[in-house]
This record gives structure tokens, sequence and C-alpha cells, in this order.
């Protein structure tokens, strides 16, 4: 029973742990993003949602095509996935813990796939309007 008590202590400490880093690295590309953007385009470090993350990605990935905080952050959310995986396992919910696995693995690859941070486009963006 204590080595799957500290088992559990260790891999909620490493959750929170990938948490602040992730956050901070997070931050860090708003900085960064926000250093090349016109002010009336930049992020705001507040009120986070998945279209606003996608489109910081995005932005991310125009500006630094060399830059590699987003395989770093990629890498921390992994983390994170895999130590709550683990605690969920220790504590004996296995089919809670293959939820979240499956689950925080199928959110990995739509935000971080190779596509997925293109921001959303009006229906006739890029083409003429037949309208004339």
């Amino acid at each position: 029973m204590p080595v799957r008590v500290s088992i559990l202590v260790l891999a909620m400490l490493s959750v929170s742990t990938f948490g602040m880093l992730s956050t901070f690295l997070v931050w860090k590309i708003v900085d960064q993003v926000n250093l090349r953007l016109a002010a009336d385009q930049r992020f705001s470090p507040l009120w986070w949602y998945l279209t606003k993350t996608l489109r910081l990605l995005h932005e991310y990935r125009r500006l630094y095509p060399m830059g590699d905080l987003v395989r770093r952050l990629r890498r921390l959310i992994m983390g994170a996935i895999a130590s709550l995986v683990l605690a969920m396992f220790v504590m004996g919910v296995w089919w809670l813990a293959l939820y979240f696995g499956l689950a925080g693995g199928a959110l990995l690859w739509f935000i971080f796939s190779p596509g997925a941070a293109e921001p959303p486009r009006a229906p006739d963006a890029g083409r003429a309007s037949w309208r004339g």
C-alpha cells in the first residue's frame, strides 16, 4: 500500500508540474507572437478557449517556422496526460485511465497535427465572389 500511495503522490505532483510548465510556455508563446503582431491582432493572456489556442499556434508557426516551443508544449501536455493516466491506474480505476488516455491522445492529435492550427475561414475566403 505505501508504494501505491507514493506512486500516486509522485504522479499527481508531476501532473501539476507539467501543468505549470505548460502554462508558462504558453505565456512565452503569447509574448513572442505579440511582439510581431499589430496592436489590434494581439492575444490577451486571459480567457483561453480552443479556437483562440488554435489561432495562437497557427500564428506562432507562421511567424516562427523554425521555432520549437509548440513541440515543447506538446511534450509537456503529453507528460501531464501520461502522469494522470498513471495515477488513475494506481487508484484502480483502469477504465477511467483508458478513457482519459484515449481522449487525451485524440485531443493532442487534434490540436497539434500539422493542419490543425489553421484558423477558421469564411466560406468564400480566397476565391472570387460569384455575386460579382
